[in-house]
């Protein structure tokens, strides 16, 4: 009896251990993938280390944040309750669990996580802008009556975006794979990147005949958002940054996005430049421009700001720009700031996680 408690005690302990190798061998795969933003690699990877131990959360933190990296906000929601009821220590997971509970339009509960996370932070304006007024949802929802959205015929599954004017009802989009418009139950898996292409505005307001870009603007990497400047001919735009048709990566092994430029000579663009305001070392991008084509706007991750991508803006200088400025804490935060847009006006339109909204990535005006 005695050598056979000893046997099952060490055949457990083998067991146990071959499972936690199990874990750590997805674990490691998981991050690696993440680490190249192949997130729904790093999921299966992830979920497979959770079924071997249920209990841990570092695990469960790692889906929740893999989860939230993917923009499903109220998936991730459930994975950080589970992690904080683990652990409710950590306040990225107050954090993002209070972000995560307004895409479930839990704003009171979400209000009650920013509390308990601004003890530890008391200087994060992304805490103190929904805690300003505890209210502030109820505001943002009085004048919902007052708008109508139309889903346009354009979109599919894909991802279609940065809509800017081109000339008198020609305009210009990213999308992937813009000409297939007529199956919206169907998701494109064999071309996943960003392309920019011309389209026209007809009298149904629906942006129709998708003609993609010619010349050297769109390659194979992801290309757009772009922004047309009518002063000097010139579009500017997003794109990977690649070399010789690869991506470079950073010392993080990331391949950042750069801002980039074409002339206009009737239907053709030429001249393509890279900005000097560009880096290998970080990611600038969404540019768009002064009606009078002097200042720039853009989003960035360079270091030096207040959160993960900050708002910047340049002047003419000659043929090029002036150093990048931060646009200051009333504009961005700990968050995201991106896609800048400019008005006539002045008024400067871009989205954000980090002002108080109502989930997810809003829309701001300054």
């Amino acid at each position: 009896m005695k050598h056979l408690l000893i046997f099952l005690f060490i055949a457990l302990l083998l067991h146990s251990s071959g499972i936690q190798a199990q874990v750590n061998d997805d674990l490691e795969k998981g991050d690696k993938a993440f680490d190249k933003l192949m997130l729904d690699e790093a999921l299966f990877f992830y979920e497979n280390a959770y079924e071997q131990s249920q209990n841990d959360p570092p695990i469960t933190r790692l889906i929740a944040n893999t989860y939230r990296r993917m923009g499903q906000l109220t998936i991730s929601a459930e994975w950080y309750k589970r992690t904080l009821d683990f652990d409710s220590t950590n306040p990225l997971d107050m954090l993002f669990y209070a972000e995560a509970l307004k895409s479930l339009e839990q704003y009171d509960e979400a209000i009650q996580w920013y509390e308990r996370y601004i003890i530890q932070f008391p200087e994060d304006k992304r805490a103190k802008s929904h805690l300003a007024d505890k209210e502030y949802y109820l505001d943002l929802f009085a004048d919902t009556a007052r708008y109508e959205m139309k889903d346009l015929r354009i979109n599919t599954l894909d991802p279609v975006i940065g809509i800017c004017h081109l000339e008198g009802n020609r305009y210009l989009l990213s999308a992937v794979n813009a000409a297939q418009t007529d199956n919206k139950s169907k998701k494109t898996d064999y071309l996943q990147y960003l392309d920019i292409y011309e389209v026209t505005l007809n009298e149904s307001n629906e942006l129709v005949n998708p003609i993609r870009l010619s010349g050297s603007v769109n390659t194979k990497y992801h290309d757009g958002p772009a922004y047309f400047s009518a002063v000097d001919q010139t579009l500017y735009f997003t794109r990977n940054n690649t070399r010789n048709g690869k991506p470079m990566l950073d010392k993080k092994g990331f391949a950042n996005l750069k801002i980039y430029s074409s002339l206009r000579r009737g239907n053709d663009w030429s001249g393509m430049s890279e900005l000097k305001i560009n880096s290998d070392d970080y990611s600038s991008a969404h540019a768009c421009l002064s009606k009078d084509g002097q200042f720039l706007y853009f989003a960035s991750n360079r270091d030096g700001g207040f959160g993960g991508t900050d708002l910047y803006v340049t002047q003419k200088a000659g043929d090029g720009w002036a150093p990048a400025i931060n646009l200051g804490p009333n504009v961005n935060t700990e968050g995201d700031e991106m896609f800048p847009m400019l008005t006539v006006d002045g008024s400067l339109y871009f989205t954000s996680d980090g002002h108080a909204g109502l989930g997810g990535t809003d829309i701001f005006v300054s």
